[in-house]
C-alpha cells in the first residue's frame, strides 16, 4: 500500500511534462474516416500537409461506407468522418462541414448520344447502390426521369463499376469523383448532369469536440485541400 502514493505522484508528473510539451495542444491522436473515393483525392494532400505542419499528430485511418462511418462516429469510435452528406437533419452535437461537390455524369464504354438516362434505358445498367446515400442521387434523377430499369448487378463501389464499364458490361450514373480521371481514355464520361444531382462530400465533426486546438487545426488542413481540389476541377 505504500506504493500507492509515489505511483500517483509519478502519475501526476508524467501527466504535467504532457502537458508541457503540449503547450499549443497539437499534439495527440485522431481517430479519421473516409469513404473509399476520398483515399484517391483529398486523403493524400491531407497526409502530407498534416505531416509538415502537425508533426505530433498520430492518424487511425478507417475506410467505410457513409452509413458505416456515421454510426461509428456517433458511437464516438472515430474523431471525425469525411463522408457523403447525410440525406437527413443531425443531431444538434454533429456538425457537417461541405468539403466536395461532385456531379454527376453517365459513364459507358463508347459515347451515347441524348440524355443520360436514354442511355441507362439502351445499356445493361450497372448501378451504383441505390441504399447507400451517394446511390440514392443517381436513383432520384432515373426516377424523376421517369425511368424505371432493372439493374444488371447493384454496386456500392465506385471503382469496380468504373471498371465493369471499361470492360464493357455496361452504364452507370456516377458522381465524378478526382479517381474517375484514370479511366478517362478507356471509358466514356458525359458531362455534369444539373447541379441538383451532385454529391455532396462533407466533413462530420463534434460541435463542442474535445483536444479543440488539435482538431480546428486539422479540419483547416482539410478545408484547404478541399478547396484546392474544387479549384483545380475548374
Amino acid at each position: 500500500m505504500r506504493i500507492l502514493p509515489h505511483a500517483r505522484s509519478v502519475v501526476e508528473q508524467v501527466r504535467e511534462l504532457g502537458e508541457r510539451a503540449d503547450v499549443d495542444g497539437l499534439t495527440g491522436r485522431l481517430r479519421i474516416g473516409a469513404i473509399s473515393t476520398l483515399f484517391q483525392d483529398i486523403v493524400p494532400p491531407v497526409l502530407r500537409q498534416a505531416g509538415q505542419e502537425l508533426p505530433g499528430l498520430r492518424m487511425d485511418l478507417t475506410p467505410g461506407t457513409s452509413k458505416e462511418l456515421y454510426a461509428a462516429f456517433g458511437a464516438e469510435e472515430i474523431d471525425m468522418a469525411m463522408i457523403v452528406a447525410p440525406p437527413f437533419t443531425i443531431p444538434k452535437e454533429m456538425t457537417v462541414i461541405p468539403l466536395l461537390s461532385e456531379p454527376l455524369v453517365l459513364i459507358s464504354s463508347r459515347p451515347e448520344p441524348g440524355p443520360a438516362a436514354r442511355a441507362v434505358m439502351r445499356n445493361p445498367y450497372l448501378r451504383y447502390d441505390d441504399t447507400s446515400w451517394g446511390g440514392m442521387i443517381p436513383a432520384r434523377y432515373l426516377e424523376q426521369a421517369g425511368v424505371h430499369k432493372e439493374p444488371l448487378c447493384n454496386l456500392d463501389s465506385l471503382e469496380t463499376i468504373a471498371i465493369l464499364v471499361r470492360e464493357g458490361m455496361g452504364a452507370s450514373l456516377v458522381p465524378a469523383w478526382k479517381g474517375l480521371e484514370r479511366f478517362r481514355g478507356s471509358i466514356s464520361i458525359s458531362k455534369p448532369l444539373p447541379g441538383r444531382y451532385n454529391r455532396q462530400v462533407c466533413l462530420l465533426t463534434r460541435t463542442k469536440p474535445r483536444r479543440e486546438p488539435l482538431l480546428v487545426k486539422f479540419t483547416e488542413i482539410i478545408q484547404n485541400a478541399a478547396r484546392a481540389m474544387t479549384k483545380m476541377a475548374h
